[in-house]
């Protein structure tokens, strides 16, 4: 049992133990008409993030939302919010904070965009309507909020700790505000640290607001090492953490949904290969993928022969400057993967696995073998009447339609089957539960001199058609020394073989839609209606007799060496190798 697996326990108990607090309260709607999006479990407030709270509402109420991703982004609700049986109630209530609106398209979708009259309005020293707390000790507070170098920060929000009354600042950083001796305010800006100073017997409180060097000093590799204050293309970045906390063999299933701008299609390949598109399909004539750039050697293809454990961060470029690094080439965007490397002053030997179990979360409802019989008998019977309206309809039915050996609508297998009261299901007779398992073991330390990382990976899924299996196996060397003070060589050496077992493409939906009044066969060759063959379905049983076997070996490496002959001057070659 290793610390993913708990994880994952963790994360299920989190997720019943809140099904059962939110459900009753939704459910009693007359009783207990409101639950609580973020609501938290002492009396400090919860802090999540608009695009996470915007996201459950999604799920609760059945709508989607069309905004800008740049909109919602680093936007956290400190405020509780509460369901209602209105969507539009909490929608109102909950993007007047961020000075946003909502505009409905039609029953399901709403647009959300930045209400530009209510900013404007806010601009003003006005302050927020609130509710004194304690009428008798209530007095008025007003100050400024400035940065470390004196400016005014307009748009700040000014809030009384442990309540919604709040204000934000105008253009000149100045704010006023009811409260009571015994409150504390809260000040919060993006890109800066959150203060809170009690009131007290205070009329006037200014705050000066230091930046958060931890969040804009973070370093993204795009082609080479970028602050995110320097960056001014537009980028999604996951850490490789996030990316284990899903057990899943496949880098592009452990991306899906977490990086805005990036669609991921996963395909029907227990490899978990997909299809991956920044910011739609970018051409209809030409290819519209990314290319990727692992440790600055740029792939084709075989990106899920990565070891998910073995990834540091991935960033993607999402915008028409990735073509000032990468060419013409990165006009559809660039997937950057950096590798994991050994630490400095730290040794660490790793063990990470997990072993699980897939199936279908649902499966679409199917007719069973007296609902085809019914329906059949209907239909022929109404394309009789169709054609002879004065006919009688029930006599053609009990004397034609429901006669063994004279029936145009059924063969005598089919009348067999629905007298014996059976229903034959082929979709189980090609599907399975599928077991998954991963193992990874790492080792690595960093010295002043250098830093080695190594990794080896087998990974095995059992896909959930039979017979749909893949297995893989990796190694990595990550190899960095310094040979003289102006002497430095390096190497990213990874080594993949991975076995993939097909089944043909229309197996599953084949069964999916056979005849459950036929008798399940693997010795015949194509699937019946009324007796008579239908070509174009193949028996999906045989199917999975075919051999389909897919083997690929692929080494990959990129190596340097770095002489400085002076300060502030490096010279650097780089030899790769991609077969």
């Amino acid at each position: 049992m290793n610390k993913n697996f708990t994880t994952q326990h963790k994360v299920l108990i989190w997720f019943l133990l809140m099904v059962l607090f939110i459900s009753p309260q939704i459910g009693e709607g007359q009783t207990q008409p409101m639950a609580k999006l973020n609501s938290a479990a002492s009396n400090r407030k919860a802090q999540t993030s608009l695009q996470e709270i915007l996201d459950k509402l999604q799920q609760h109420y059945g709508v989607a939302f069309v905004y800008e991703s740049d909109l919602v982004s680093e936007k956290v609700v400190v405020d509780e919010v509460k369901l209602d049986k209105n969507l539009e109630n909490v929608l109102r209530s909950l993007l007047d904070q961020f000075n946003m609106k909502y505009k409905k398209i039609n029953e399901t979708s709403y647009a959300i965009s930045l209400n530009k009259e209510l900013l404007e309005k806010k601009s003003k020293p006005e302050q927020i309507p609130e509710q004194p707390h304690n009428e008798e000790t209530s007095m008025q507070v007003s100050g400024t909020v400035l940065d470390e170098t004196n400016n005014p920060i307009p748009g700040a929000n000014i809030l009384v700790k442990g309540t919604t009354s709040g204000t934000v600042t105008d253009a000149n950083g100045r704010y006023t505000i009811n409260v009571s001796a015994n409150d504390v305010l809260v000040v919060s800006f993006i890109g800066y640290i959150t203060q809170e100073i009690p009131v007290g017997s205070q009329t006037s409180i200014d705050f000066t607001l230091v930046t958060d060097v931890a969040q804009l000093a973070e370093v993204v590799v795009v082609g080479a090492s970028i602050k995110k204050t320097d960056l001014t293309g537009a980028i999604s970045s996951i850490d490789g953490e996030k990316l284990t906390e899903i057990p899943t063999t496949s880098v592009t299933q452990a991306m899906t949904g977490r990086m805005t701008g990036v669609l991921i299609q996963n395909t029907a390949f227990v490899s978990g290969d997909a299809d991956i598109k920044i910011r739609g399909s970018n051409s209809i004539q030409f290819g519209s993928d990314p290319i990727f750039v692992v440790d600055g050697l740029i792939i084709d293809g075989g990106f899920n022969l990565i070891n998910p454990n073995d990834i540091e961060s991935i960033n993607v470029l999402k915008d028409a400057s990735a073509t000032a690094i990468y060419g013409s080439r990165g006009a559809n965007g660039v997937v950057i993967v950096t590798t994991k490397k050994g630490k400095r002053n730290e040794g660490r030997v790793t063990y990470d696995g997990w072993f699980g179990f897939q199936q279908f979360s649902k499966i679409m409802p199917r007719l069973g073998a007296r609902d085809i019989f019914d329906l059949r008998a209907d239909a022929y019977t109404n394309s009789f009447i169709d054609a002879n309206p004065t006919a009688d309809r029930q006599g053609y039915l009990d004397n034609i339609i429901l006669v063994e050996n004279i029936s145009p609508a059924f063969a005598a297998y089919e009348f067999e089957t629905i007298n014996s009261g059976k229903s034959y299901n082929w979709l189980d007779e090609v599907t399975r539960s599928g077991a998954q398992q991963n193992h990874s073991i790492s080792v690595s330390k960093g010295t002043d001199d250098g830093s080695y990382y190594l990794s080896f990976n087998y990974a095995d899924n059992k896909g959930l058609v039979k017979n749909s299996n893949y297995n893989r196996i990796t190694g990595r060397l990550n190899l960095e020394q310094n040979i003289k003070p102006w002497l430095k060589f390096g190497s990213n050496t990874t080594f993949a073989r991975s076995h993939e077992t097909y089944v043909e493409g229309d197996v599953f939906p084949i069964a999916n839609g056979a005849n459950p009044l036929l008798p399940i066969n693997d010795e015949i060759n194509y699937l019946k209606w009324a007796g008579m063959e239908v070509i174009d379905d193949y028996n999906p049983i045989r199917s999975l007799r075919i051999d389909g076997d897919g083997y690929q070996t692929r080494l990959l490496s990129s190596n340097y060496v770095n002489i400085k002959p002076i300060e502030k001057l490096n010279l650097r070659s780089t030899m790769s190798v991609d077969v």
